[in-house]
């Protein structure tokens, strides 16, 4: 699901789904709250585990990664509406 590093950054790869994300939310963003200030998801879909973990981790920064710019512009426009842009950027890995 996620692999920590020890320079406090976090890569999430997960499959979409309501149980892997509730679980994401529930169970791996709380161990994980004080020790990540930068993350990556690597093909960000709709963008849901970056909003969860830009809303969890108030001083976590992300990069999201999709080889769909509709992914990713949808994907940053979410978190805009959150309040979240300053914290993430996109790329396009294509």
């Amino acid at each position: 699901m996620a692999e920590m590093l020890s320079n406090n950054t976090i890569y999430i790869f997960v499959g979409m789904d309501i149980l892997t994300l509730q679980n994401f939310v529930k169970k791996l963003l709380p161990l994980i709250k004080d020790d990540v200030s930068l993350f990556y998801e690597v093909g960000v879909g709709c963008g849901m585990y970056s909003q969860k973990t830009l809303e969890i981790l108030p001083n976590a920064r992300g990069i999201g990664f999709d080889i769909s710019d509709y992914s990713l512009e949808f994907t940053y426009r979410v978190a805009e509406v959150h309040g979240y842009a300053t914290r993430y950027e996109i790329r396009n890995l294509d």
